[in-house]
C-alpha cells in the first residue's frame, strides 16, 4: 500500500510544470478576497504572485539552456511584461462579466452533458470504473468501518468533478481523490483474496 501510494505521489510530482496553473489566479484572488482584501489589493497580489510564477519558469529555462545560460536574466522583463498584460484582464474582463440569468437549469445541462461524456469515455476505457469497484468491495468487505470512510473520502472527488462539469478543464485532476478506493481498497481486497479462511474469520469477527 505504501508502495502505492509512493507511486501516485511520483507520478504527480512528474507533471509539475511550475506553481502557476490555469486556475492560479482564481484561487488565489479567493483566498486574498475571503481574508479581507479588496478588489485593487487582491488583483495586485493576485498578479505578483502570477507573475512571480511566469519570472521564475522563465529563469528556469535559461539557466538549462546552454545557448543562453550565460545571457542576462529575463525573469525581470517577463514579470514585467506580465504585470502589463494582467492589469486589462483581471480589472476589466474578469470582473465585468455578467452573473448568469438562470445558472441552476444551464448548470444542471452542464452537468447531465458531462456525465454522459465522462461514461462514455469510462467505457472504452472501462480500468478506472473496474479499480473503484474492486477497491470499494475490497475496503467494505475487509475493514466495513475504515471502508466507508474511504468510500466517504472517494465521493468527494466524485462531486469536485461535478462541481466542474466541464470535459476540457482536467478532469483527471479534479478528481484525483476517487483514486482512494482503488490505492487503499485494492490490497485489503488482495489480502482477503489470499489469506487462508481462517485468518479470514478471525478479522470478519474482530
Amino acid at each position: 500500500m505504501v508502495l502505492l501510494a509512493v507511486g501516485f505521489a511520483l507520478c504527480q510530482l512528474a507533471a509539475v510544470t511550475g506553481r502557476a496553473t490555469p486556475d492560479t489566479k482564481n484561487y488565489v484572488s479567493y483566498a486574498l478576497t475571503l481574508g479581507g482584501a479588496g478588489v485593487r489589493e487582491s488583483a495586485a497580489g493576485t498578479i505578483d504572485h502570477y507573475c512571480g510564477s511566469r519570472a521564475a519558469t522563465a529563469e528556469r529555462d535559461r539557466s538549462v539552456d546552454v545557448v543562453r545560460l550565460r545571457a542576462p536574466s529575463p525573469a525581470g522583463r517577463v514579470a514585467e511584461e506580465c504585470r502589463r498584460e494582467l492589469w486589462q484582464d483581471l480589472l476589466t474582463d474578469h470582473f465585468t462579466r455578467p452573473d448568469r440569468a438562470r445558472p441552476w437549469p444551464e448548470f444542471l445541462r452542464l452537468e447531465v452533458g458531462f456525465w454522459a461524456e465522462w461514461g462514455r469515455r469510462r467505457l472504452t476505457q472501462p480500468l478506472f470504473l473496474a479499480a473503484l469497484a474492486a477497491g470499494a468491495w475490497g475496503a467494505v468487505r475487509q475493514r466495513p468501518v475504515f471502508g466507508w470512510f474511504v468510500v466517504a473520502g472517494a465521493c468527494t472527488g466524485l462531486l469536485n468533478q461535478a462541481g466542474h462539469p466541464d470535459i476540457t478543464i482536467w478532469g483527471d485532476r479534479l478528481i484525483v481523490v476517487a483514486w482512494l478506493l482503488p490505492v487503499l481498497g485494492l490490497p485489503l481486497l488482495l489480502e482477503r483474496l489470499t489469506a487462508p479462511r481462517a485468518s479470514l474469520d478471525v478479522v470478519t469477527a474482530s
